[in-house]
C-alpha cells in the first residue's frame, strides 16, 4: 500500500488522539473476550481486522430472478461460430437476449440503446440457483468471456447460472461504428512509417485520435461521453430492477473491475457478492495502467519463455533471445510488414484473451514467431489479422478512450517511451506510444471510490496477464477496509487474463465466498 503523503496527516493532536485510540484498541484486542471475527488475508501485507466490534450489517440478500424476466434463445453454437472459439461442452447451454438502457442514465427522457445479454448453465446447475453476473471489459468482452468460462470443465456452473451483460457500444446488440478506417490504420501501427522518430509518431497518433473524436462525435450526435464505465454500471441496476431482485453478485474479468467498483461505490447496498479476476488500477491514472500492463506482458513473457522450452516448442533453446530478435526486427520495419504496435497487439491478445489451454496458446505464438524469424510471415499475420478483429471495434476503442481519464501530454509519453523500452522490453516502448490514440477523445471524471460496502471482496490475482498486473491492487485493501469489510486474493500461476475462466482450482477456491461469504479455500491455484 502507498504511504499517504504528509500534507494529508491530520494536525498534531489530531494525530495523538488517533495514536491514543489505536493503543485502546490494541489493548482492548489483547484482553480476554469472545474471539474476533476472522479477518480476510490480503496481498498487502497481512490480514486486515475489523475496524470495531459493532456488529456488521446483514448482507444483501442474493436471490434467482422470476422465471420470465427476460427472455433467452439458445445461441451457443451461433456464438462458438462467430468467435472461431470451441462449443461449449455437452453439459453446458449458453443462452442470449437482450436489454434495453437508456442512453443517457440521468435523463427521464432519454433514448435508448440495446444491450446484450449471455447465460451459461450446466446441467447440474441447480435449479432455482441465484446468478453470478459476468462483467467483461473493453479487451476481453463479457460475451468472450463466458465463451472461455465454457470452453473447459466450468466447476462454478455447478453451483450458480452465469450472466454476461455486454458493455454498451460493444457485442452485436449495441455496436457502434464512427471511426474513419484510414485514422485507424495510424492507430493499430502506433504512427509508425520508414525512419519514424518517436515524436513523428507521437504527432501522427495525435493527428489521427483527433480525428478520430470528431468523427465519432458527428455520428454519436453528442452521446459520445456516454460510454463510461459509470454509465456500465447504471447499466447493471437497470438488469438488477428488471429482475426484481434486492442486490447483485459480481465478477469481473479485467478492466471490467472499473464496472463492478464503480457500481459498487453508487450502491453498495445491492452489492451480495463482489470478485475481482484480473483487476485493473480503479484508483490510478491512464498512466498507471498502461504501465501495468507493460509490466504485466514483461511477467508473462519471462514465463512464456520458461514454458516454451519446456515444451520443445518452436523458438529452440533461448525462447527469449528469440522473441527478442523478433521485436528487434518488428521495430526496424523488417518483419514482413508487421509493426512493433501490430506484434506487441498479437503477443498480449493470444496470450491473453485466446480461449484454449494454455500449452495450445504457446505453441501457436512460438511457431507463428519462429516462422517469422525466418522469413515465412503469413502466421504471424494471420495473429495480427485475429487480434485486430478481438479487440479493434469501434465501440472498444470508445470505451478504453472513455475509462482513461486525464491523459499524459506529447512529452510525458516521449518520456515514458524511452524508459518503458528499457524497463519492459517486449513492446514497453510502444505501450506508451499507444497512449496518444486516446489523446483527443474528451476527459470524463473517473467514478468514485466506494464509501461502504457490506460483504468483503475478492480478487483473483493472474500472475501472468499481458494486459495487466498483480501490483494493480496495490491500495484496494486500504480502500476496501475503509468501505467497512475486507480484501481476500487468491493468485492463478497461469497465463492470460481471468483465472476464475481459465482455471477449476481459482473457480473452487470461491465456492465458500459464493455461497457463505467465507474466507477462500486456497490462497493460490498453479498454472
Amino acid at each position: 500500500m502507498r504511504p499517504f503523503p504528509l500534507r494529508h496527516l491530520p494536525p498534531r493532536p489530531a494525530r495523538w488522539a488517533a495514536l491514543a485510540a489505536t493503543v485502546g484498541l490494541l489493548a482492548a484486542a489483547c484482553a480476554p473476550g469472545p474471539a474476533a471475527p476472522p479477518a480476510f488475508v490480503t496481498a498487502l501485507g497481512g490480514p486486515i481486522a475489523a475496524p470495531s466490534s459493532t456488529p456488521a450489517p446483514a448482507a444483501p440478500a442474493w436471490r434467482a430472478p422470476a422465471d420470465g424476466s427476460v427472455a433467452w434463445t439458445d445461441c451457443g453454437d451461433d456464438l462458438a461460430r462467430q468467435y472461431g472459439m470451441p462449443a461449449p461442452t455437452g453439459t453446458v447451454t449458453v443462452e442470449c437476449a437482450t436489454m434495453r438502457v437508456a442512453v443517457d442514465p440521468a435523463a427521464a427522457d432519454s433514448d435508448e440503446m440495446t444491450l446484450t445479454l449471455t447465460r451459461a448453465s450446466a446441467d447440474d446447475t441447480p435449479k432455482g440457483a441465484a446468478p453470478l453476473v459476468l462483467v467483461g471489459g473493453t479487451d476481453l468482452t463479457s460475451q468472450r468471456a463466458l465463451l472461455t468460462l465454457t470452453a473447459a470443465d466450468a466447476p462454478l456452473l455447478r453451483g450458480h447460472p452465469v450472466v454476461a451483460v455486454e458493455r454498451r457500444g460493444l457485442g452485436p446488440s449495441s455496436t457502434v461504428s464512427c471511426l474513419p478506417p484510414t485514422d485507424v490504420a495510424v492507430l493499430r501501427n502506433a504512427g509508425a512509417a520508414p525512419g519514424a522518430s518517436t515524436a513523428a509518431r507521437i504527432a501522427a497518433l495525435g493527428s489521427a485520435s483527433t480525428d478520430l473524436t470528431n468523427a465519432c462525435a458527428d455520428k454519436l450526435t453528442g452521446d459520445q461521453s456516454m460510454y463510461t464505465a459509470a454509465a456500465a454500471a447504471a447499466d447493471l441496476e437497470v438488469l438488477r430492477t428488471t429482475w426484481s431482485v434486492p442486490a447483485l453478485a459480481l465478477l469481473s474479468v479485467g478492466d471490467g473491475s472499473t464496472v463492478a467498483l464503480a457500481y459498487l461505490a453508487a450502491h453498495p447496498e445491492r452489492v451480495a457478492r463482489l470478485v475481482l479476476d484480473s483487476p485493473v488500477r480503479y484508483d490510478g491514472t491512464f498512466t498507471d495502467r498502461t504501465e501495468d500492463a507493460a509490466k504485466g506482458t514483461a511477467a508473462t513473457m519471462a514465463s512464456f519463455a520458461t514454458q516454451c522450452r519446456a515444451l520443445g516448442c518452436a523458438l529452440g533453446d533461448d525462447p527469449a533471445k528469440a522473441v527478442g530478435d523478433v521485436f528487434a526486427k518488428a521495430a526496424a520495419g523488417t518483419l514482413g510488414g508487421v509493426g512493433d504496435a501490430e506484434l506487441l497487439r498479437a503477443v498480449t491478445t493470444e496470450l491473453a484473451i485466446s480461449a484454449g489451454p494454455t500449452s495450445d496458446r504457446i505453441t501457436t505464438l512460438a511457431d507463428a514467431l519462429a516462422s517469422a524469424r525466418t522469413g515465412t510471415f503469413g502466421p504471424l499475420q494471420a495473429l495480427v489479422a485475429s487480434a485486430d478483429a478481438t479487440v479493434g471495434s469501434d465501440g472498444q476503442y470508445i470505451t478504453t478512450c472513455s475509462d482513461a481519464g486525464q491523459k499524459p501530454a506529447p512529452d510525458q509519453v516521449a518520456a515514458d517511451a524511452a524508459a518503458w523500452a528499457e524497463k519492459y522490453p517486449f513492446g514497453g516502448g510502444v505501450a506508451a506510444l499507444n497512449m496518444v490514440g486516446c489523446q483527443g477523445w474528451p476527459a470524463v471524471e473517473p467514478p468514485p471510490a466506494p464509501k461502504r460496502a457490506l460483504v468483503p471482496t475478492m480478487a483473483m490475482l493472474a500472475l501472468n496477464d499481458p494486459l495487466t498486473n498483480p501490483s494493480a491492487i496495490d491500495g484496494l485493501g486500504g480502500a476496501i477496509a475503509m468501505a467497512g469489510t475486507q480484501l481476500a486474493t487468491v493468485s492463478w500461476a497461469g497465463i492470460g487474463e481471468g483465472a476464475v475462466l481459465r482455471s477449476a482450482c481459482a473457480q473452487q477456491s470461491l465456492s465458500p465466498y459464493l455461497e457463505d461469504l467465507a474466507q477462500p479455500t486456497t490462497s493460490a491455484c498453479p498454472a
